[in-house]
């Protein structure tokens, strides 16, 4: 900044021009300029001590330039209050394939408990089958000449109602836990065991052996059927995010 500093006379050296010369001495010492301030404070001295020692010299900025003090500047305006830290969301650690557990796979051993769940739930389930069976032959029959007419739709109902809820409960016992089979070969094992039946009760005089045939075959078939086809129930472990923390979600195959 340029300062000019204009002296006066020494008959205009009144307290105007001495107000003045103290004015610009003081911004030039807000400024850092104290070349300026001692420069203009020689010169109000040699016009009027009395002034320069009552007014100009007690002015603190001035003061601080004459003792060699640069006078601190002005204060600014205060500086906005810092923002709120942020605060990181949790992270969600990834679940690999490695750190779950592994299952045993290939087929499981034989319980035999579970057969023989198998076996009662699905003779019962036969049991119920037949009857709805045979109550859908007798509904079907349209031949009532006698009183043993629908006798043949009642007995073919009733098997085959029997032999399919019999599969379903062997299947249903049988896949129970972790474990599954293919209801398609248990069906196809108790059809085929009710084939096998059917022609021992044909091709034999034996009722016992009939009997046998016609109701043990078919459970046997279904028992082998499901239990060849036994294995694992497979597991699909996905993780999703819920919230801030991951989720396992399981699913299985049936």
């Amino acid at each position: 900044m340029l300062w000019i500093v204009l002296v006066p006379s020494l008959a205009l050296a009144d307290e105007d021009v001495l107000v003045n010369y103290t004015r610009v001495a003081h911004d030039a010492a807000l400024q850092g300029s104290c070349d300026v301030v001692k420069e203009t404070a020689a010169k109000v001295r040699e016009l009027d001590p009395a002034f320069y020692e009552a007014s100009f010299a007690t002015d603190q900025a001035i003061a601080d330039c004459l003792a060699d003090r640069v006078p601190a500047p002005p204060p600014d305006a205060p500086a906005p209050p810092a923002p709120p830290p942020v605060v990181a969301a949790p992270s969600l650690v990834p679940v690999h394939a490695a750190a779950l557990p592994e299952r045993p796979t290939g087929r499981p051993p034989l319980s035999a408990g579970r057969v023989v769940g198998e076996l009662v739930v699905g003779g019962l389930a036969g049991i119920g089958g037949a009857y709805v069976g045979g109550y859908i032959g007798l509904a079907t029959c349209t031949d009532h000449s006698g009183e043993f007419a629908c006798l043949g739709n009642v007995l073919i109902g009733g098997y085959v109602g029997g032999v399919v809820a019999m599969s379903l409960g062997v299947y249903a016992i049988g896949s129970a836990g972790d474990e599954t089979g293919s209801f398609g070969a248990t069906l196809g094992g108790a059809a085929l065991g009710s084939l096998a039946g059917i022609a021992v009760a044909a091709g034999g005089n034996d009722d016992g052996a009939a009997v046998i045939g016609l109701i043990g075959m078919p459970i046997a078939g279904a028992l082998l059927g499901f239990n060849l086809s036994r294995h694992r129930d497979a597991v699909t472990v996905t993780v999703a995010p819920s919230g801030s923390s991951p989720v396992l979600l399981l699913g299985g195959t049936f």
